[in-house]
């Protein structure tokens, strides 16, 4: 062994096994119970990397290595090789310093990423709450006495910026979720109800068509993504607006964005973002331009999982509010034994459960025109103790204290929390 070199060197056998070691070596590991001398080489590192390095070893590499190799006492060291009559000499190389900068720098860029998140999120969230607080304090300040159509404007204003607060948090939920792919069934309105969230404001300029049971697989968070990344597109375009048509074959779900359907050819990827056309193809889709205009059409897989048989009816639900709501909680319960039936009004929903002793339980949105849901849930709990527990306020909002017997549902709803909240035990799938 050189002495002279001041690079810690170790001569190894054929087999792995140190059979010489120089002062520098010693120098560099310091007082060690270990004896060196016929030991295997690999002994010298973290267990978690003897396999990496065994294997590097056995296809005969040579030279200096890129990757860097953890020791025991916690040090980093790149590898030089070179090979001898009757074995090899490693080198090793303190790259500790190195490997201690790049953390401090991988751990300051991830640290910068956070405090521009956060910074981005309390901007985007701080001006609508100051307008609701603001609010809030003029409704305390004009008192019981004041005007009832002053109170109804101010009202109005802190419940739109309330809801613009939610569509955030919402927007940043779908972003955090499609990190973390999960494969499942995707109802398709609900894909363009969370894809029209993070569209945002120029959401108002998107029609959408969809047929009942129109379903993909995939994750539910890059679904959205994808479908708003086109509609943003599409509007970029098109400033007056789009509409969104799906469409069921026997082997996809056609998506129509904007455009005439006979006026696409393929995509064109110079066209279309990388980004985007690698979530489209790990969703297993495809997408058509149109050669005219900024329309387009994305076809995704129909859903994989195969569908559930449905239940005999074993009880209502009556759906007071938006004359969507129905037709949204069926789409998410009516396969699990319950149905779903829209009553025109608060009072209509009172005489329908005086009237129906199948009547399991009752939904309502927050807010029903000059009815307020919460105070409607919450005198339906305490005239029907029968259904109480099973009542459900749908909310964008958390409600703190909501009364007894009164469930709090945040849209979209999904079939989980909507079973859970109506006593059913809830079957993972």
């Amino acid at each position: 062994m050189d002495e002279a070199c001041p690079v810690p060197l170790i001569q190894i056998d054929a087999c792995g096994r140190i059979v010489a070691v120089n002062s520098a070596f010693l120098r560099f590991l310091g007082p060690s119970d270990v004896e060196w001398l016929g030991s295997p080489w690999v002994k010298l590192l973290l267990p978690s990397h003897v396999a990496e390095a065994e294997g590097l070893a056995g296809t005969g590499w040579i030279g200096a290595s890129e990757r860097q190799f953890p020791l025991n006492d916690g040090r980093w060291v790149g590898l030089t090789v070179s090979v001898l009559e009757d074995g090899f000499v490693i080198g090793l190389h303190d790259t500790t310093a190195r490997e201690v900068l790049e953390a401090a720098r991988d751990h300051r860029r991830r640290a910068e990423s956070i405090a521009q998140l956060a910074g981005a999120v309390a901007r985007e969230l701080n001006d609508p709450m100051s307008i609701v607080l603001g609010r809030l304090e003029l409704l305390l300040a004009l008192g019981p006495l004041a005007d009832a159509a002053a109170v109804a404007r101010h009202a109005a204003v802190a419940l739109e910026h309330t809801r613009r607060v939610t569509a955030s948090l919402r927007n940043l939920r779908l972003v955090g979720r499609s990190i973390a792919h999960r494969a499942e069934a995707v109802d398709m309105a609900e894909a363009l109800r969370d894809a029209l969230v993070l569209v945002g404001p120029r959401a108002a300029q998107v029609s959408v068509s969809v047929p009942p049971g129109a379903a993909t697989g995939g994750d539910p968070a890059v679904i959205a993504r994808i479908l708003a990344t086109q509609i943003r597109r599409v509007l970029d375009g098109a400033p007056r607006g789009v509409r969104v048509q799906v469409r069921r074959s026997r082997d996809s779900v056609e998506v129509e964005i904007g455009g005439p359907r006979a006026d696409r050819r393929a995509r064109v990827e110079a066209e279309l973002d990388p980004g985007d056309l690698s979530l489209l193809a790990g969703a297993g889709g495809r997408i058509e331009v149109s050669s005219d205009g900024p329309g387009c059409a994305l076809f995704l897989p129909l859903a994989a999982v195969p569908r559930a048989r449905a239940r005999r009816v074993e009880g209502r639900v009556i759906a007071v509010g938006h004359p969507d709501l129905a037709d949204a909680l069926g789409g998410v319960i009516s396969r699990e034994g319950f149905e779903v039936t829209q009553a025109s009004s608060p009072s209509a929903a009172l005489a329908s459960l005086e009237d129906d002793p199948t009547i399991l339980g009752l939904a309502c949105d927050l807010f029903l025109g000059s009815t307020s849901g919460l105070a409607f849930a919450g005198e339906v709990a305490r005239r029907h103790p029968e259904i109480a527990g099973r009542i459900l306020l749908i909310s964008e909002v958390g409600i703190a204290n909501p009364p007894v017997g009164v469930q709090v549902v945040h849209p979209p709803l999904r079939r989980g929390p909507v079973l859970e909240a109506l006593g059913r035990r809830v079957r993972r799938r």
